[in-house]
C-alpha cells in the first residue's frame, strides 16, 4: 500500500503542527524511501526541524522501551 505524502498548507509554521502530524512526516520521509530533502523540501520544512522531531521521536522511543517490561512468553 503506497500512502499519500504528508502535505501542509502554505503558510503554516513547522512549529504550529500537532505531535501527530510531525510524527507522520517523521515516518514519512525516514520510511517512505524518499530523501529527506525532497520530502522537507515540498512540505516546506527545514531539514534542521526535520532531524530535531527525528531525534525526539527516537529518544522517545528508546526512553519508552527501556521503562516498558518485557512481556512473558
Amino acid at each position: 500500500m503506497v500512502r499519500e505524502e504528508p502535505q501542509i498548507n502554505p503558510g503554516t509554521s513547522p512549529d504550529a503542527l500537532s505531535v501527530d502530524r510531525k510524527l507522520e512526516i517523521v515516518f514519512s520521509a525516514s520510511y517512505g524511501g524518499r530523501p529527506v530533502k525532497e520530502v522537507c523540501r515540498q512540505l516546506g520544512i527545514s531539514e534542521a526541524a526535520f532531524y530535531e522531531w527525528r531525534d525526539l521521536t527516537l529518544a522517545g522511543a528508546t526512553q519508552a522501551l527501556e521503562q516498558s517490561p518485557v512481556p512473558a512468553r
